[in-house]
């Protein structure tokens, strides 16, 4: 088992030792639950019945006691534990929802998911999430993650681990909440792309349909959502989406002073070609909270391929070179990361790709796998060869570490296939606006929800389209886009990397 969140795990989950999360609900309908389980990387033996649960009695947070008298009762909670003579702390109703898992089909660190369907809720609310084992054994049984900081379970009240107290410490575990209508009056961050053109032609850009025509975002519509991040409705913006913003901002000119001008966090994709010393000086002296450059190369051949219409590759990472430059002289501390996106065709180049990122300064390092929206990508991606990547992440890992590089990759593949996916909180949260005045539910093609030149966003964040998609999204039953989303996969779902193929069946 890799190192815990500050450290810590709940114990072994035994038979007579039920593990107990109480949490206050923070919206009107909660749909999903994931806890965090961890096996000890070891094999592990029985089942788990996690379930959902409101209180029969209220609760009442502990009396301080003196010190001896609380050293007493730990230590008497400890022995009744230790021997699984538990007696619950909090008296629960009956559940709410539960499912039973197969502690063998456990992947280390990785969540579990309790759905709750779309359960009706009170703010504030107090709310048990209990974890029961059968036939676990000592020495082969999981447990769970806990965590301080803000991977804790939002709400959290404390935790039990048999009859022990946690304190602070809560399941590492997270909440979705929502129904068809938002609480909100719009969304909380806005992915941006003003422009829905670019300086390259990526053979694996996801955008093709949006950059079918070429448009640009009209003052406006700007002027919108200036006016929202003023408001403080919209919190943080993100960009870019169908046209690099760097290149808009050189071929149009005022792209970047107008996210400037909104006073509020963002963050930046780009391919790096129009990251000149002078954009660099610029973005050091802004709110801007990270910047990821994406190469997808360590070969000046395969970045040529792969992006198609790029310089050659020394000029962009000398970019790079200049901003983490640039960067150091101001004493900024926005984040900076470059991606690779992981193909049959540029695997082997992982490890050129990260001893670049090394010399180049940066220290964090993006992969991912291809999303196959189209029909000729699907033969490139690294379904097609499971083993090859398992073998590569490892390595990729090993020499990230020695480089002392943070490195974000996909889990390995278990050669399980499995279908569905982890729950989606993104219809709540925020939106794509696109140059024509779209807005779409997130990134992935087709999820256009309405347009701004037609309705405000008012009306299409709460409209009949946003609704029948936050019904649906974490359901049984999802549309076909959502059903083979690649964003909130399950690592050995096939639809979720054979994209459009697998769209093209479920619409059948």
């Amino acid at each position: 088992m890799g190192p815990a969140v500050n450290g810590r795990v709940s114990g072994e989950l035994l038979a007579g030792r039920d593990f107990v999360q109480l949490f206050r609900a923070s919206g009107k309908t909660l749909q999903t639950i994931s806890v965090v389980l961890a096996t000890y990387q070891r094999p592990a033996t029985g089942t788990l019945t996690i379930s959902l649960h409101r209180l029969l009695a209220p609760y009442a947070p502990p009396v301080p006691a003196s010190p001896m008298a609380a050293l007493g009762a730990r230590l008497i909670a400890k022995l009744r534990t230790r021997l699984c003579m538990y007696r619950p702390p909090l008296r629960l109703g009956a559940g709410l929802a539960a499912m039973t898992v197969d502690c063998a089909n456990l992947i280390d660190n990785e969540p579990v998911d309790l759905p709750a369907g779309s359960l009706a809720t009170a703010p504030g609310e107090y709310l048990a999430l209990r974890i029961q084992a059968r036939g676990t054994r000592r020495g082969a049984a999981p447990t769970v993650r806990l965590a301080d900081d803000g991977t804790r379970i939002e709400g959290h009240e404390i935790c039990f681990a048999g009859e022990v107290s946690k304190g602070v410490y809560g399941a590492q575990a997270a909440v979705t909440h929502g129904g068809p209508i938002a609480e909100s009056s719009g969304p909380r961050m806005i992915l941006y792309s003003p422009v829905s053109q670019c300086n390259l032609n990526c053979i694996h850009c996801i955008s093709r349909e949006s950059r079918a025509t070429a448009n640009r975002l009209p003052e406006s519509i700007k002027t919108q959502l200036r006016g929202w991040c003023e408001a403080g409705q919209v919190e943080v913006i993100s960009s870019d989406y169908s046209g690099d913003i760097l290149w808009a901002d050189s071929r149009f000119g005022g792209e970047l002073d107008f996210i400037f001008s909104l006073n509020i966090p963002f963050h930046i994709d780009t391919n790096g070609v129009c990251l000149t010393k002078d954009v660099s000086g610029r973005l050091c002296k802004t709110r801007l909270a990270s910047i990821n450059i994406s190469l997808d190369a360590a070969s000046d051949a395969t970045f040529k391929r792969v992006r198609k219409g790029a310089p050659a590759l020394r000029e962009v990472t000398e970019n790079i070179a200049g901003l983490v430059r640039a960067r150091a002289a101001a004493g900024a501390d926005f984040a900076l990361s470059m991606s690779f996106t992981l193909m049959r065709s540029t695997l082997a180049e992982w490890p050129d790709f990260l001893r670049m990122a090394a010399r180049l300064g940066v220290t964090s390092v993006f992969a991912r796998h291809l999303e196959a929206f189209t029909l000729d990508m699907e033969a490139d991606s690294l379904w097609h060869d499971k083993s090859g990547f398992n073998e590569a992440r490892l390595d990729a890992m090993a020499l990230a570490d020695a480089l002392g590089i943070v490195l974000a990759c996909p889990p390995p593949f278990r050669d399980l296939p499995q279908a569905g996916r982890r729950p989606c909180h993104v219809p709540w949260d925020s939106a794509v606006m696109l140059g024509n005045g779209d807005i779409a539910a997130c990134c992935v093609p087709g999820m256009v929800m309405g347009n701004l030149h037609e309705n405000t966003m008012e009306e299409i964040w709460n409209g009949p389209r946003y609704q029948s998609l936050r019904a649906t999204v974490n359901s049984a039953t999802p549309e076909p886009v959502c059903a083979a989303c690649p964003m909130f996969r399950r690592t050995d779902n096939p639809d979720s990397y054979l994209i459009h193929s697998a769209r093209a069946r479920l619409r059948a």
